[in-house]
């Protein structure tokens, strides 16, 4: 099965200047210039496997706003086929968080949090499963967050010798974290990682950044109830929405719709509050005229 059964193809000679900006397990991500078109695209290699699952899963979700869009895919001059994407010009949620954090109020921080909510919405209401969300993969482009990099995706119901993966252990289900041979990551995996999402946003700061232990020894503390403390200010209810999210039973945590709904709330009171302000302002402006 090759990319055209799934998307149009691109001739490589389009591309210019091409740059490599990240380099993971299973890919390279380069930055191109498209002077046809003239814009700047994302190419990234993947190995066969992963480059056939990533088109399958993307072309299900590609009209969303907040997932990353699939553009095309082409091969490079050695014959290896390359996915085209969109360029995400202010980065990964990561790196946006280090730079831009200080300029960030509680309304944009809440934005963000129903952008990544709304793209996770959107894969769960196709039975996809993205298994691996951490802030490496959620990207900025012109301030809208988007969810990428779901060639370790998989369908709910489908049974895949993929159960078996590489995740980040700060975001990753303690459940799976425990057995990861026999639990299989499902939506309510998905939940938990939003939830460390959700804390990081109210951080600034990656998750257990401050806890200076091993690898499994952090692995072995989380399966045992570890989970960060939460940051001064933090309005309450979006507070105890992501210990909900990462709590140790996934039949306790809320599922995307929930979480939605949550945010759509607080993004409403939020709304309320300023307006309030704003009318108690002119009041008093008002006033001493």
């Amino acid at each position: 099965m090759t990319s055209s059964n799934y998307t149009n193809d691109l001739d490589y000679d389009e591309f210019q200047n091409i740059i490599e900006i990240s380099k993971g397990e299973i890919s390279i991500v380069c930055k191109a210039d498209c002077a046809k078109h003239n814009i700047r695209v994302a190419l990234k290699s993947l190995n066969p496997k992963e480059f056939i699952q990533e088109i399958k899963q993307i072309c299900k979700v590609n009209n969303h706003p907040n997932i990353n869009h699939l553009l095309g895919t082409t091969k490079d001059t050695f014959g290896n086929d390359i996915l085209v994407l969109e360029y995400a010009n202010e980065g990964n949620l990561r790196d946006y968080l280090k730079n831009q954090f200080a300029k960030l109020n509680w309304s944009k921080k809440i934005d963000m949090a129903i952008d990544v909510t709304q793209g996770l919405m959107c894969l769960h209401s196709k039975n996809i499963v993205h298994r691996n969300l951490h802030a490496n993969n959620i990207l900025v482009n012109d301030g809208i967050l988007k969810i990428a990099d779901l060639a370790h995706s998989a369908q709910l119901f489908e049974d895949s010798s993929m159960t078996k993966m590489h995740t980040v252990v700060e975001y990753t289900d303690p459940k799976y974290l425990f057995d990861p041979i026999n639990y299989k990551l499902n939506m309510k995996s998905d939940i938990y990682s939003l939830s460390i999402l959700l804390w990081e946003l109210s951080s600034e700061y990656p998750p257990y950044s401050e806890v200076q232990k091993p690898s499994n020894q952090l692995r072995h503390d989380i399966i045992n109830g570890l989970r960060e403390e939460s940051v001064e200010n933090t309005p309450i209810k979006y507070q105890q929405l992501y210990q909900k999210c990462w709590d140790e039973n996934p039949d306790q945590r809320s599922n995307i719709f929930e979480v939605f709904k949550v945010l759509n709330q607080l993004k409403l009171d939020n709304i309320g509050n300023v307006l309030k302000i704003n009318n108690l302002q002119f009041f008093f402006l008002i006033c001493t005229c």
